[in-house]
């Protein structure tokens, strides 16, 4: 079985969204939460600290090490220097995301938040259709420090032991260091304060190139965006409980967009 994952936004996008067929991914310095990448950054570096403690360190070639030490110092040290700033130059690494959340489509606290006080719609997506989307990455947000460690290890362990093993042989240094500061960068995505947890979020991270932006207008200032397809990917909407429209009026608009087999369904929740 397909596991749809929800988009919940406001009527107005959600008519841009079923028309235009694609969602929409944001620049990454206008997330809702303004220290969640810089959260990440933190026990990102606090991590690696700890790493180089570690006795598996000293067993790494120079050659090796050296090649690790300069993937981590030249990711850290642009990413703090960027965020330091606001992101005033623009976003890091062209970073755009996309947010969904594996909720079932119908959450109280995602229809007030996200969905206009529950006069929006929630878009179901089925998660499969996005995983091959070109420079593009899906992943579950872990609202737990204790597991991005976890996860820092396991990465900078493979990242290194890539390195010493004639990884670059295959794929030249700087392409090295790139998909490795790309890993790291995945891993700062991917971690959000505990608060945020009943979002139970899962998040599409895009790295486009600065040709392929445009702009919108967002609650903070204007922001860039890509488009991201999802002709093939729609599966379900859900009116809000306060949604203003019917399910055949909804069905019938799916139907003249070409998506006919859609499933519509209204919330369960009723509140004004």
């Amino acid at each position: 079985m397909n596991e749809l994952i929800y988009h919940y936004t406001s009527a107005d996008t959600f008519l841009s969204i079923v028309k235009g067929k694609s969602l929409w991914a944001t620049d990454a310095s206008k997330l809702n939460d303004p220290n969640e990448y810089t959260l990440g950054i933190s026990i990102l570096k606090e991590a690696i600290t700890d790493y180089n403690k570690n006795d598996f360190m000293s067993s790494i070639k120079d050659k090796g090490l050296r090649r690790f030490e300069s993937v981590v110092e030249d990711f850290l040290g642009r990413s703090t220097d960027t965020l330091q700033s606001s992101l005033s130059e623009g976003p890091l690494s062209n970073s755009f995301i996309c947010s969904f959340s594996n909720d079932g489509g119908d959450s109280l606290s995602q229809w007030r938040s996200y969905a206009d006080d529950g006069a929006g719609f929630a878009i179901g997506i089925n998660r499969d259709t996005l995983i091959n989307i070109k420079d593009s990455k899906i992943f579950d947000v872990s609202y737990s420090k204790k597991e991005l460690v976890k996860n820092v290890y396991s990465s900078l362990r493979l990242m290194v032991l890539n390195m010493n093993s004639g990884y670059s042989i295959k794929y030249p240094l700087d392409d090295v260091k790139w998909r490795s500061s790309r890993e790291l960068e995945i891993l700062a995505y991917s971690f959000k304060d505990v608060f945020y947890q009943s979002e139970k979020e899962v998040r599409l991270v895009n790295f486009s190139k600065p040709s392929e932006m445009s702009y919108r207008i967002t609650n903070y200032g204007i922001a860039p965006y890509i488009e991201i397809d999802i002709t093939d990917s729609i599966h379900e909407v859900v009116l809000g409980p306060k949604c203003k429209n019917s399910e055949t009026e909804i069905k019938s608009l799916l139907e003249n967009l070409g998506l006919a087999e859609v499933h519509v369904r209204r919330s369960a929740g009723d509140y004004r």
